[in-house]
């Protein structure tokens, strides 16, 4: 092999390590750069449902509702902007609204008790006693001792 072909190899490899290098810091740096988009999106999400809650926390629902309704439209699985949502808009009157907030949040997490308990009396008030029985003894089922007396006035009744 010749002078000129072991320098050129040389070359060569060396250029080959300084991509390897670069390609590897900037995968480096883009995935430094997506763990701090991802960080300022939850900062962002938490802000917003601080924010909802304050807002909730003043008694205006209807604010509330929009407010939760951004903490949504920024984290879709947001089991507890459903939640609170859905009590504010069953304060308002909008039992249909509610309910559908309630079946989110319980398709988002079926292991709270509360959900059942709240959307059983937003089913009550919209006239679907048999489904808030259910709800009141589910919530019951789960751990929810208040539940039975909404089960002892309202469902042993209707049963």
């Amino acid at each position: 092999m010749s002078f000129i072909n072991k320098k050129k190899i040389k070359v060569m490899f060396f250029a080959c390590f300084l991509m390897s290098i670069s390609l590897f810091s900037s995968r480096f740096f883009l995935k430094d750069k997506l763990i701090t988009e991802n960080q300022l999106e939850q900062n962002n999400v938490r802000n917003l449902f601080k924010n909802a809650f304050e807002i909730g926390k003043s008694g205006n629902h209807n604010d509330a509702i929009l407010a939760y309704s951004k903490v949504i439209e920024s984290d879709p699985n947001n089991y507890q902007s459903y939640f609170n949502r859905a009590w504010h808009q069953g304060e308002i009157g909008n039992l249909n609204e509610a309910i559908i907030d309630y079946d989110i949040a319980i398709n988002l997490n079926s292991g709270d008790y509360k959900v059942f308990y709240n959307r059983g009396y937003e089913k009550f008030y919209n006239g679907d006693i048999e489904g808030s029985c259910s709800d009141f003894l589910k919530a019951y089922d789960m751990g929810d001792y208040y539940a039975l007396n909404e089960l002892e006035n309202y469902c042993y009744k209707y049963v």
